[in-house]
């Protein structure tokens, strides 16, 4: 890229990203926080980081459990944003 800067974000920025990538890929589809790593290269311990300060700010939803059943791993079903009073 000649002539243009070029944008360089923090690892967990990038992580984020990643996964909201992979989230909104599929919304029905509950996808499980390993798969994240093995796709992009990353490490688990970095993206579980990542994803918890995710679901504390209320932007993706995560469930604790190695079960592939409805509701394990992380997710992200859009939610309405609300103001606050």
């Amino acid at each position: 890229m000649r002539g243009r800067p070029r944008v360089k974000l923090q690892m967990s920025t990038r992580l984020a990203l990643y996964s909201a990538l992979e989230f909104a890929s599929d919304l029905t589809r509950h996808i499980a926080a390993d798969e994240i790593p093995q796709r992009y290269g990353v490490s688990s311990h970095h993206l579980a980081k990542v994803l918890s300060e995710l679901a504390r700010a209320g932007v993706v939803e995560c469930a604790r459990g190695a079960e592939r059943r409805p509701g394990a791993g992380a997710s992200s079903p859009p939610r309405p944003a609300r103001r606050r009073p």
